[in-house]
């Protein structure tokens, strides 16, 4: 999604000591107490994003947080303990605030679940991925495809701001006396070390409410051809509005039987607001008018939601370094909670990126499984040389990960003196080992980063991998694969394959000119991976 879209983004954050400004502080005469921002230049954003499926991308049901909440950097989750408590609310500062962000043109369902996972082709990741989420909603679209349209339309509005009045927690006698801190955090500088390395270092300093929904919109057909008819029609992306006028005139010149085939199903997901006015029914009415007014009924109802504030819910937390401007007895120093934050940062960032490569490479396992036409037995012997190789990489991607759990856990005095484990399985960091490349390869060999990188690559389908095809008549000419690879071999369903002159020398030219010079090509939809050629019906 855009970057004002509800996601994690802390790895980051922590590296680069990200400001997002600070509160305003007193005049130069004033105490001491009152001269340090509350906020100094380690503040970080958490925000909250729901799938259709109803799961979080954060793993919580509910980002249900209370101001001074603890976060632990090492191990991204919130904590029970409050290291800023207050029972009588003298700190708690209200603001009302109007923002709103909306996907008005709505988002295919690839484009949702794109976004959703960050699924850009590229071995990196900006957010926490949690295994399985989104994935429901991929092979989903990937199995009604055939004679569905699937839209998604999301968006929030904030209404209210609660933060932490910088005043109140410093003034003169609060300050010293540490009223306000948690009591596990006012002895000796070990006891705070202990505090911090079980609960964080940073805490819930601004909570930001309003509400948020996520909805999904599937227009069944009775056919693929029908959904096909219309699809051949756009000349521009999927839109509601090409949708809101198509449907009804498609309705109409439709059998009986196949009209009783046609749907359009609405279900959606909330943060707070009154969700019975995202409910749209189009399944009453009678026949002529059962689709009229798709795009005023669901425009009308997703505005009376959004500004609707019966019920807030936080879209999300700010989170503020603990610093000498909150505890006086804070004794780390600004240089080494730099190097702290990057490293804390760097190593979570790593451990996401594999995350997310399994999750990408899962949702290439889900596309080929339902692209493929074929029975169990032949599906199963075409897959099994990338199901072994899938296997054999999650064996290096759990060392490396250990590997990185165990350097989090250690505490900030050991990830002061250590660097960030390097993500491979290759213990000698001066360059990676020649591959022995035969059988399966992985469970010999030791990977370098880029390495390791490769191999995903090529498991998510991010390659060209240069073969051959030999036609009915026994020629045969140098073909172009645009998809997964596994063990040398072609796997999965492509994304297209490229066809070329019998005397060209594919693997020689650099990536325009295969793209150049290619005679004509076939979309993986349209060639069928189990006979080698493109299917019935298919388009080149």
């Amino acid at each position: 999604m855009p970057s004002t879209s509800l996601s994690f983004d802390f790895a980051f954050a922590f590296a680069a000591c990200f400001s997002f400004g600070s509160l305003p502080c007193a005049k130069a005469e004033t105490p001491r107490r009152f001269r340090r921002s509350l906020r100094s230049k380690n503040t970080v954003i958490v925000k909250q994003r729901i799938d259709i499926e109803g799961n979080y991308i954060s793993g919580w049901s509910d980002l249900d947080l209370d101001l001074g909440q603890c976060f632990n950097e090492r191990s991204e989750k919130f904590s029970e303990a409050l290291f800023l408590s207050d029972p009588e609310e003298r700190l708690r500062v209200t603001g009302h605030v109007s923002v709103s962000y909306d996907h008005t043109d709505y988002m295919s369902s690839q484009d949702y679940v794109t976004d959703l996972l960050d699924v850009d082709g590229e071995a990196t990741v900006d957010l926490f991925v949690i295994s399985g989420s989104g994935r429901a909603v991929y092979q989903e679209f990937y199995e009604s495809k055939k004679s569905s349209i699937v839209l998604y339309q999301t968006g929030y509005r904030e209404y209210l701001t609660e933060g932490i009045s910088q005043n109140v927690l410093q003034e003169e006698e609060s300050y010293e006396s540490l009223e306000f801190i948690h009591p596990d955090a006012r002895g000796s500088g070990e006891d705070l070390d202990a505090f911090f390395d079980a609960f964080g270092r940073y805490f819930v300093s601004k909570l930001t409410k309003g509400v948020l929904a996520v909805r999904k919109i599937v227009f069944r057909f009775d056919s693929e051809e029908t959904r096909k008819n219309i699809e051949a029609h756009i000349k521009v992306q999927i839109g509601i509005s090409f949708l809101s006028v198509t449907i009804p005139f498609t309705y109409r010149s439709l059998s009986h039987d196949k009209r009783e085939k046609m749907e359009i199903e609405v279900s959606h997901r909330t943060i707070g607001g009154n969700q019975d006015h995202l409910d749209v029914d189009f399944s009453g009415g009678i026949d002529e008018e059962k689709f009229n007014g798709i795009e005023e009924r669901l425009a009308g109802s997703w505005g009376k939601f959004m500004n609707d504030p019966v019920r807030l819910g936080v879209l999300s937390a700010e989170l503020s370094l603990v610093s000498r401007a909150v505890h006086p007895r804070i004794g780390t120093s600004l240089q080494n909670q730099v190097l702290y934050n990057a490293r804390v940062g760097e190593c979570r960032s790593r451990i996401h990126e594999m995350d997310r490569q399994l999750a990408v490479i899962e949702l290439t396992r889900a596309k080929a499984l339902s692209y493929i036409v074929g029975g169990k037995g032949a599906k199963k012997i075409y897959m099994t040389p990338f199901e072994h190789m899938v296997e054999d990489f999650q064996v290096h991607v759990q060392e490396v990960t250990n590997k990185m759990d165990h350097y989090l856990s250690q505490g900030m005095s050991h990830i002061l003196d250590e660097d960030v484990p390097p993500k491979g399985t290759l213990k000698d960091t001066s360059g990676p080992q020649k591959i022995q490349a035969e059988g399966r390869w992985l469970r010999t060999n030791k990977l370098s980063e880029d390495q390791m990188d490769d191999v995903f690559n090529q498991l998510a389908g991010n390659t060209l991998f240069v073969t051959a095809y030999e036609d009915p008549d026994g020629h045969t000419y140098p073909m172009l694969w645009d998809g997964p690879v596994a063990y040398g071999r072609t796997a999965g369903v492509p994304h297209h394959i490229y066809f070329y002159h019998r005397g060209d020398d594919v693997s020689s030219m650099d990536t325009v000119e295969k793209f150049q010079s290619y005679r004509f090509r076939v979309s993986g939809e349209d060639w069928d991976v189990l006979t080698g050629g493109p299917r019935e019906g298919g388009e080149a």
